[in-house]
């Protein structure tokens, strides 16, 4: 992770594929811990440094960010007023 923070501010080129795949999972990880409290308490043990980050691609934790994301496909088209149609 401390890879792509570096990238970032120098401007460098496209970031790795090990990269974009670990802020693709995070973003999901966030997604999901917003209404499932056991994966917000693995994420906040994780960036407090009292767990390994490897924590956050354990079997369990990968099944519940799955679930917790399964219904969010359609993305922000549902929240659109029915009308609001351009």
């Amino acid at each position: 992770m401390r890879e792509g923070a570096r990238s970032r501010t120098r401007g460098e080129g496209p970031r790795p594929p090990k990269v974009r795949f670990i802020n693709w999972y995070i973003g999901k990880l966030h997604m999901a811990a917003r209404c499932d409290a056991k994966l917000a308490i693995v994420f906040l043990e994780v960036a407090n440094l009292e767990a390994p980050p490897t924590r956050l691609l354990q079997p369990a934790v990968v099944m519940r960010v799955i679930r917790g994301n399964l219904g969010r496909r359609s993305g922000g088209a549902a929240a659109a007023p029915s009308g609001a149609q351009a």
